[in-house]
């Protein structure tokens, strides 16, 4: 397994470099991201680097964070970074922010000005290799800097990121959401239970992020 997902990154990486192909392979691996293509979507965009993150989504389905475990390069450098770090108790106990970014992005995006894709982790890999690639700007080299801020984030409290603050996380978890209802281990007070928070989120979260574009001034629309 750490043999495959090092191929991976490696992969990744020279997409983002672009060490040979046409000028659409630097972008290949943030087109795989079903968070990208979900607020593409609720924008009004498409196309068809959307069919490769519906591949990936439908397979989330199926298995719990799929993405995460296996093909995620962001988070294999994180693993990688932290495999000597101990665990923090405290961890568990963070408050699921992904989802609360998923669903706030989710009704920026409806609403015709998405938010917060620039916290997915693919785009924050492609970017901070991306640099190399070309002659960079202030704005490139910020956004560089979010893989080395989730490095640091993985030393400081490994799991956190893509345990508890990870919109594409969050996501992975949301469409296996409904089949995770169905498991016989659960009472119906658990599931009801389930139920009611994820749907107090996605109220609040796509309100939050529709009244968000709704307030802007007319400038920045």
């Amino acid at each position: 397994q750490a043999a495959w997902r090092a191929a991976l990154v490696a992969a990744a990486a020279a997409c983002a470099l672009r060490l040979a192909g046409p000028a659409w392979v630097a972008g290949l691996v943030p087109m795989l991201s079903p968070f990208n293509a979900l607020l593409a979507v609720a924008a009004g965009a498409g196309a068809l680097f959307m069919l490769g993150a519906a591949a990936v989504a439908a397979a989330c389905v199926f298995s719990p964070r799929l993405f995460c475990r296996w093909l995620c390069p962001t988070g294999t450098c994180q693993d990688a970074a932290s495999c000597l770090v101990k665990r923090r108790a405290w961890v568990g106990r963070v408050p699921p922010v992904g989802m609360w970014l998923l669903f706030i992005a989710l009704g920026a995006a409806l609403a015709g000005y998405p938010l917060f894709g620039w916290l997915d982790p693919l785009t924050m890999f492609n970017a901070a290799f991306g640099v190399a690639q070309k002659h960079p700007g202030a704005l490139d080299w910020v956004a560089a800097a979010g893989l080395p801020a989730l490095l640091v984030l993985a030393l400081a409290a490994p799991g956190l990121w893509c345990g508890r603050l990870c919109p594409l996380g969050a996501l992975q978890d949301l469409l296996r959401f409904p089949l995770r209802q169905r498991s016989p281990e659960k009472t119906d007070a658990a599931r009801e239970k389930e139920i009611a928070a994820v749907g107090r989120r996605a109220f609040l979260g796509l309100g939050l992020g529709a009244g968000y574009r709704l307030a802007l001034p007319p400038g920045r629309e």
